[in-house]
């Protein structure tokens, strides 16, 4: 009997609800063999959904032009960029929520407990106006833009103020969100900063512009951040110098953590391992390699107990191209191959493999010069690979497979 083909929206409205709409994100299927048929689980009477292969989600009835990011946005929906910015329920198969797309390059992107948060360098054609941070006139200019549940409520704070004439917020990277919105933790070239949204305060957590750098554990530059501990605490992720330094040595990868009230400063080199991308999660770390020497590893570190262990990943390639689910209890890895890509997605507790899909380049070889954006949903248990999402001349191909 040839395979039956189930549409997203049907699969994942009886997985994350218990009932079965007719509605769904339209979606062609890709698994072997290929089929036509396509059998209506509220009609034939089965009480349980069967497994399903890799789909290409059609998402062009809903989202107008080409799909530049996608984010978890709660439970089982997502927020898709395009010429707009759309919120959509997976499991209702509609899109909830629609607003004008911010004109920001670099974005990064946050759920709050009421709402989210984006935050972006703007373009060149919006870099004359709006709100930003500026690291002098020829610094390059952020904006961060708060919405509600809805994205009907949107309120944009200027950051410009926080920064000296010295300072300049280099990356997204640099900044992270309390879960409540209220607090910003960002960085520069001269320190690791709190701002209090509230109260408008800002509090100096880690100064870097003394000479002497034993107080600052020997640190040099802070490159990412991360709320932790109930919003109590920050993660970071730095580079840093011996104590004392030594001459000639350059500086080197190390994670840290910080109270928020600047007190409990840590600050650790890993030895045989070089961590470049920091998730930050309430309890526990994700430290994947850098992409250049990655030999199929990854790192988790617990947050109440501070141990730390790094873990084989299934191919010795992985790790470069990492991907934490939204609340951390699973994480994806890619890595390509002659046809496109391996996606595997783990259990971040065992570590262990507990879905592997392989993603076709469909012969297109534009779609292997940009490692694929992976968006890994756990209430859902669903992953979204998007390929040439990052190029702007290919279309892009949004595929995704349950687990």
């Amino acid at each position: 009997m040839e395979k039956a083909i189930f549409s997203i929206g049907l699969c994942l409205t009886l997985l994350l609800s218990g009932c079965a709409p007719k509605s769904g994100i339209p979606s062609e299927p890709t698994s072997t063999p290929p089929t036509n048929q396509t059998s209506d689980l509220s009609r034939s009477g089965a009480d349980t959904v069967p497994h399903t292969e890799v789909q290409l989600v059609d998402w062009s009835k809903v989202v107008q032009g080409k799909i530049m990011g996608m984010y978890p946005a709660g439970g089982s929906k997502v927020l898709i960029f395009a010429d707009q910015m759309t919120l959509y329920d997976l499991a209702a198969g509609k899109a909830v929520a629609t607003t004008s797309k911010e004109a920001l390059d670099m974005v990064r992107c946050q759920t709050l407990d009421s709402g989210y948060v984006i935050a972006g360098e703007a373009t060149a054609k919006n870099s004359g106006g709006g709100l930003g941070l500026a690291g002098g006139s020829s610094g390059p200019q952020f904006r961060v833009i708060f919405y509600n549940a809805s994205l009907k409520d949107r309120s944009e704070l200027d950051l410009s103020k926080l920064l000296k004439d010295d300072e300049a917020l280099i990356s997204t990277e640099w900044l992270a969100f309390s879960s409540d919105g209220n607090r910003i933790a960002y960085a520069t070239m001269t320190g690791l900063y709190l701002y209090d949204r509230q109260s408008d305060k800002r509090t100096t957590l880690i100064d870097l512009t003394p000479e002497d750098n034993k107080a600052r554990s020997g640190i040099s530059v802070v490159e990412q951040v991360g709320f932790i501990n109930d919003g109590k605490s920050i993660a970071f992720k730095a580079q840093s110098f011996d104590v004392p330094a030594i001459t000639g040595k350059p500086s080197f990868d190390t994670i840290g953590t910080i109270n928020t009230d600047g007190s409990g400063l840590t600050n650790q080199k890993v030895d045989g391992y070089s961590a470049k991308e920091l998730s930050a999660y309430d309890s526990k770390l994700l430290l994947a390699e850098d992409f250049r020497t990655a030999d199929g590893r990854i790192m988790v570190r617990d947050i109440k107990n501070g141990g730390k262990k790094i873990y084989d990943l299934t191919d010795k390639k992985e790790g470069g191209n990492i991907c934490g689910s939204d609340t951390g209890h699973y994480f994806a890895s890619s890595v390509s191959n002659k046809t496109g890509w391996t996606v595997r997605v783990y259990d971040t507790e065992t570590r262990k493999s507990v879905k592997e899909q392989s993603i076709s380049n469909d012969g297109q070889k534009a779609y292997g010069i940009n490692d694929p954006i992976i968006r890994v949903l756990d209430g859902a248990k669903v992953c979204f690979v998007l390929l040439g999402a990052r190029q702007d001349a290919v279309h892009t191909k949004v595929a995704m497979f349950l687990f």
